[in-house]
């Protein structure tokens, strides 16, 4: 969680450093998680990520991610990963952020995209 001067929330990250432990619970809700389960050894941490849009261009997203990175990096978690659209705004973000393993899939006829970053 990061807090803006004026004390509000203004973004935060919520992850698993285990996809494939968690892969039994998203499942229920999401049909196409283990569509890029083949890669979840080599990258095996993801996380969601949300901030203000009055805070973007900030750093707060890359200050948030860099946090998590280095939580994983002290629990030697080799890798990490989000899915995205191919289309997405967020794509040169992540890009920003040393996310360059890409894979592109297809699931129920919606473009995903695989951003991986090795640790």
């Amino acid at each position: 969680m990061y807090k803006g001067v004026s004390g509000n929330v203004i973004g935060y990250l919520s992850g698993t450093d285990d996809s494939a432990k968690a892969q039994g619970f998203y499942e229920n809700s999401n049909p196409c998680y283990s569509i890029f389960s083949h890669l979840f050894d080599s990258f095996p941490a993801h996380f969601h990520i949300n901030v203000d849009a009055k805070a973007r261009g900030q750093k707060v997203g890359s200050l948030l991610i860099q946090a998590y990175i280095d939580h994983l990096t002290h629990k030697n978690i080799p890798g990490v990963h989000v899915v995205t659209s191919p289309a997405a705004q967020n794509v040169d973000f992540y890009g920003q952020n040393q996310f360059s393993y890409r894979e592109e899939k297809e699931c129920n006829g919606v473009p995903l995209l695989f951003m991986g970053r090795s640790l």
